[in-house]
């Protein structure tokens, strides 16, 4: 006896939905590009494709006049990951798209958790190679002084309250693993006088007691940049010089 095959049905290219309701089409093979240049996209349209490399095809539907210059880029970042840009250059365009992807979602009103879900898919959909990104968000607010931390995979933070030096350091998953991503939390309340530094990886690489150190010795610096070169500094001196993926941003808070 002959076992019946079942009959897989074709995927479907992605579609993305801006927060005020703009539609994205993004497709992900030679099949899904056929559909959507040739049987879903309509003649006003706009059509984007990365120059000179294989990969998708991305329309925006035009149905009121010309699409908005927002939707517009958002619609270019979603075409980079697709694409077959150069391995060389693939961890800085993972990075570039997500950092771009989900501040300019945020700027058009989307939520944090919704925003870092289309992220995410972008990165595990695209042509079935790894992809990896995290994202560190720090939300300030004006009036009350609390922060909010959400991290995906992200390094840990330093904040200083008085003359005290704590670590924030939460477990949570990068982007581009698993088919949905959560943030880890962490609610802060900070004062006058109090200072958040955020880090990637390598900063804390070679240890970060050194680190803490020195955010103690000069949290007091009255320019944040200049605080976050020296502690930049300590971090490449640690690493005896090896400066790999080092960024230090540091955030003040004053009371008016």
């Amino acid at each position: 006896d002959r076992k019946r095959r079942k009959k897989t049905a074709p995927s479907r290219p992605l579609r993305f939905v801006s927060g005020a309701g703009e539609e994205i089409w993004v497709g992900r093979n030679n099949a899904q590009n056929d559909e959507l240049t040739l049987r879903t996209a309509h003649r006003n349209d706009l059509w984007l494709h990365v120059q000179k490399l294989p990969g998708s095809h991305v329309i925006v539907p035009q149905r009121e006049g010309e699409a908005k210059e927002e939707i517009v880029r958002m619609a270019a970042d979603l075409a980079a990951p697709f694409s077959g840009v150069p391995e060389g250059g693939r961890a800085a365009v993972d990075a570039a798209m997500t950092v771009e992807l989900f501040a300019r979602m945020l700027r058009g009103g989307i939520s944090p958790d919704s925003a870092l879900a289309i992220v995410n898919a972008a990165l595990t959909v695209r042509a079935q190679e790894e992809a990896l990104a995290t994202l560190d968000v720090a939300a300030f607010d004006l009036l009350t002084g609390q922060v909010t931390l959400l991290k995906a995979g992200a390094a840990e933070s330093f904040y200083s309250v008085g003359s005290s030096v704590r670590r924030v350091e939460q477990p949570s998953t990068p982007l581009g693993i698993l088919s949905s991503a959560t943030f880890a939390r962490t609610a802060l309340q900070l004062r006058g006088g109090d200072v958040l530094a955020m880090v990637s990886d390598g900063t804390v690489g070679c240890g970060s007691d050194a680190f803490c150190d020195c955010l103690r010795t000069h949290r007091h610096a009255p320019v944040p940049e200049d605080l976050a070169a020296l502690l930049l500094a300590q971090a490449q001196t640690a690493c005896g010089g090896d400066a790999d993926d080092m960024t230090v941003i540091v955030a003040q808070v004053e009371e008016l």
